[in-house]
């Protein structure tokens, strides 16, 4: 399960179609920092990650080592995270994103 800007998105399938069909002319990186992990119990956790995402729209394709010219972040925010853990080892059960800056675009 993973929420942002109001749609839930649930299941394996849903989500790796959603990231099929992002813009592949949008240009995004994704820089997570400072993570909070709480045991819950032996089988599930709770966590809290920072995240700024950096995103252009390129005119026309660039080349690997091209470096991209932003104007600033596109959004920072906080990942609510429900991990579980499974036999193949721990699991996100559920994502949510909170944005806290945006910017002005």
């Amino acid at each position: 399960r993973f929420e942002i800007n109001g749609e839930v998105h649930v299941g394996r399938t849903v989500l790796q179609k959603r990231v099929e069909d992002s813009d592949p002319n949008v240009a995004r990186m994704h820089i997570m920092s400072t993570s909070q992990i709480t045991v819950i119990d032996e089988h599930n956790a709770t966590g809290v990650q920072y995240v700024t995402v950096y995103a252009k729209t390129l005119e026309t394709p660039v080349e690997e080592g091209y470096r991209i010219p932003l104007d600033g972040f596109a959004v920072m925010g906080k990942y609510f995270d429900k991990y579980v853990l499974t036999d193949d080892g721990w699991k996100f059960a559920e994502r949510k994103m909170q944005p806290v800056f945006r910017s002005a675009d």
